[in-house]
């Protein structure tokens, strides 16, 4: 299943420290994203399950109630949700290699904003998505190679 084109390309940040949610979310925003938030995985399948699907997550692994992983299997078990691209931003490490992680980014934390980017755009280009991920680059920034 191809996501449908993004007009404006958004993404779902989940994570369970609001400082962090909201950084995030905040940055993407300054590059031109459309961004929603939730605090665990549940709350970020109840979000995707109601409205427009973004055209990608930004997913932390250790979350109270509902985690990463769960949220992972999840997603992957209903088809309506499981073309949607994940960026898996953890401080842990094993999770990489789990079959359910396959074909998603890593990024670990604390991440350099810039490599958050370039990411999300790769994984625009990788999901079937004929939308694009690739937001505009802060004039502030630094240009990312290619």
């Amino acid at each position: 299943m191809n996501l449908q084109p993004c007009s404006r390309p958004a993404v779902l940040v989940v994570d369970d420290e609001p400082d962090v949610r909201f950084s995030l979310a905040l940055l993407l925003r300054l590059w031109g994203f459309a961004t929603a938030t939730a605090a665990d995985g549940q709350e970020a399948l109840d979000y995707l399950r109601t409205h427009p699907l973004p055209c990608a997550v930004v997913l932390d692994m250790n979350m109270p109630g509902m985690d990463g992983l769960a949220f992972r299997r999840a997603q992957l078990a209903d088809p309506a949700l499981a073309a949607i691209p994940v960026l898996l931003c953890t401080a842990l490490h094993g999770y990489r290699r789990r079959e359910e992680f396959r074909g998603t980014a890593f990024l670990a934390k604390p991440a350099a904003p810039e490599d958050l980017l370039r990411l999300l755009a790769c994984l625009g280009t990788r999901s079937g998505s004929t939308g694009t991920l690739a937001g505009p680059t802060p004039s502030r920034a630094t240009p990312l190679a290619s």
